[in-house]
């Protein structure tokens, strides 16, 4: 990094004095934003909560929450979810179910980190996780970390995190719950859940089953061909989870299993009636947290042990480019270890992340092993918090990377492997000068370590180059929050520049080959309000604003905007509340997406209208959800169409 490129940045840090607070420390409320300071007595530490759990008190970062009330009594898919917060987009390739994937504040998907409990869900081969396949019936609270990853969740990426939290163990009485949910284009869905205590153990367990056939309208122009709907683009999944958790004085453990089995049909570009492409995946986590103080010294560990094997079916060539049959297998085991010790003002986090993960992919057509790889990864992380006084807050945080890499194609009869070793800090500053207002500011040099395709290729059109180096970013935000009784407004701005960005170049062959050539810059701000306005009536809304510069050697891209992404959007609800019902209104507009490097072809803008009427007797709630009511098919990925206007009516029993 240059160096007026450190001075440029040192100085917006502080000229924004400490920046931007106010976390909603109450899961309960993801808009509640009463300041609270960390606090260093040992009354304190004998109330204090796992220190694998992120506190976002002590947390200088911004954080956007969803909590489980939100979506508890509707069937929801978290794309849609993740798509209404400000500086998120998610782009889907179909209906439910489908591959989609998440923009941070202008990043690629592969910039973002997808956690379940702290556990990363990022495939090590391609990079990306798809939060479709996260069942909702598993997950208490959403919690999104633009650019900046806690160091309780250990590896971090250039364009922050996003950590799905399970279910809580905590409930006060035992019970149980049964949803069923059916709606349009062929969506069933169920989910039944059950939780209390098993002498001192807590215990909560559920399942859920979905199956959709996605064969929405589409406009006629859309395709190639006089298709008026969309093809082979159903999906079914399959989900059971069981959590079970000990508490004592000094500490508490707990255990989640996990297990889903999806089935999903491949649309194409074209949507032929032949199209008949499958993605099968079948998965299950077994991970555990271990929580306790030895003396002055709180103690964490989580170890997990996954696996996964996704079926790759094109038997009529109608996405590649010949007859296919693959099999991949992923395997993953690791231990997170931190310990976090009081010394004065100040609150020390050490961590040392541990992880294996390998894939082996065959073609089940020639009977032969033609992928074997291994990743070997260790991050240690330094954290500091020093709380000055009752308004100030800095933090800092260092991580250290280390991966190894081996793999062997036997097609090509061809091994490497590569040792990698990179590091990334950030600095965050928070002032509370009142219970009213708060400030806050981050610097940081992030990191993206290539993925193991990039790196060596993968079967057919691509190569892998062993030479490629980490993408690194400098990442700067900073903002304000102002909260009262009834009234909250969250605004920020941020800068990210990207260098050594990864870029696959494409010969005449056809084969693509990554390569370090990106290079980009990202300005923006976001806000997001809520105002009370009655005791029954409430209103919400947010913006995002992008200005993208892409500076990459290739001449037809540079000084254009970056593609893939909106650069502009907004967003407004109403709630109101009555006696016997609840109604929802919500309108998103998404503009400014281009397709390609050279910007010559601009996407439609996005404007969705949502709504949903919920009502409850007793122990049965109805719900009953429209979305998107202009009856428009969007296209977030080129040609490929998202569903026009959809119902789903849901009815749940509690016992």
């Amino acid at each position: 990094m240059k160096t007026s490129q450190w001075a440029a940045a040192a100085y917006c840090l502080c000229i924004a004095g400490g920046l931007h607070a106010v976390e909603k420390s109450e899961p309960q409320d993801p808009h509640h934003t009463d300041v609270e300071h960390m606090l260093v007595s040992d009354q304190q530490r004998e109330q204090r909560r796992s220190i694998t759990d992120i506190d976002l008190a002590s947390f200088t970062g911004f954080v956007h929450l969803i909590d489980r009330s939100e979506f508890d009594h509707r069937f929801v898919d978290f794309s849609d979810l993740l798509d209404t917060l400000p500086g998120i987009q998610v782009s889907q390739s179909g209906g439910t179910g489908t591959f989609s994937s998440v923009s941070v504040r202008g990043s690629s998907g592969k910039q973002v980190n997808i956690f379940l409990d702290g556990l990363l869900l990022n495939s090590p081969n391609s990079g990306s996780a798809s939060v479709s396949q996260i069942p909702s019936i598993l997950i208490e609270r959403i919690e999104a970390y633009p650019d900046f990853t806690p160091a309780q969740l250990g590896n971090a990426n250039l364009a922050g995190a996003i950590n799905f939290k399970s279910r809580d163990l905590s409930s006060a009485q035992p019970g149980a719950k049964l949803s069923l949910a059916k709606g349009s284009f062929g969506l069933e869905n169920a989910e039944l859940s059950a939780w209390g205590k098993l002498s001192n153990w807590e215990v909560i367990g559920g399942g859920s089953t979905l199956t959709t056939d996605n064969d929405f309208p589409v406009d006629h122009d859309i395709f190639t061909t006089t298709a008026k709907r969309r093809r082979n683009d159903g999906y079914a999944q399959d989900s059971v989870f069981l959590k079970l958790g000990r508490r004592w004085k000094s500490g508490q453990f707990n255990t989640l299993f996990q297990s889903s089995d999806t089935e999903k049909e491949l649309p194409t570009t074209l949507n032929q009636r032949r199209d008949n492409a499958t993605l099968n995946n079948q998965s299950w986590r077994l991970q555990t947290v271990l929580d306790y103080q030895l003396g002055k010294i709180d103690i964490g560990h989580r170890a997990f042990i996954a696996a996964e094997k996704d079926i790759y079916r094109d038997p009529d060539s109608t996405v590649g480019l010949g007859e296919d049959h693959i099999e991949t297998e992923l395997d993953g085991t690791g231990l997170f270890n931190t310990a976090q010790y009081i010394w004065g003002e100040h609150a020390w986090v050490l961590s040392l992340e541990l992880r294996q993960d390998d894939i082996t992919q065959r073609d089940k057509l020639d009977s032969e092993d033609i992928i074997d790889a291994q990743r070997n990864t260790a991050i240690l992380a330094l954290a500091d918090s020093w709380c000055l006084n009752d308004q100030w807050l800095l933090t800092a945080t260092v991580r250290q990377y280390w991966v190894e890499d081996e793999v062997a194609f036997s097609l090509r009869d061809f091994a490497a492997s590569d040792d990698i070793d990179e590091s990334a800090a950030n600095l965050g500053a928070q002032w509370s000068p009142s219970s009213h207002l708060a400030v806050k500011s981050n610097i940081g040099l992030l990191v993206r370590i290539p993925t193991l395709s990039e790196k060596f290729g993968s079967r057919g059109l691509f190569e892998g180059n062993a030479d490629l180096q980490a993408e690194q970013a400098l990442s700067i935000d900073a903002g304000f929050a102002l909260s009262w009784p009834h009234f909250s407004l969250d605004t920020s701005v941020f800068y990210r520049q990207t260098d050594d960005g990864i870029v696959t170049l494409f010969d005449s062959r056809g084969v693509g080959q990554p390569q370090n050539i990106a290079q980009s810059d990202v300005v923006g701000i976001e806000s997001e309000f809520t105002y009370q306005l009655t005791d029954w009536l409430a209103v919400d809304g947010n913006a995002t604003l992008l200005d993208t510069d892409n500076q990459s050697d290739i001449r037809a891209a540079k000084g254009k905007k970056l593609p893939g992404i909106y650069h502009q959007s907004a967003g407004i609800g109403l709630v109101a509340t009555t006696g016997v019902a609840r109604v929802e209104v919500h309108y998103q507009h998404h503009d400014e997406l281009y397709y390609e490097t050279a910007n010559a072809v601009e996407a439609d803008a996005k404007k969705e209208l949502n709504a949903s009427v919920t009502t409850s007797w007793r122990a049965v709630t109805l719900d009953f959800s429209a979305r998107n009511l202009r009856d428009e098919n969007f296209l977030d990925m080129n040609r490929f169409p998202t569903p026009g206007r959809s119902y789903v009516l849901t009815i749940s029993v509690e016992i």
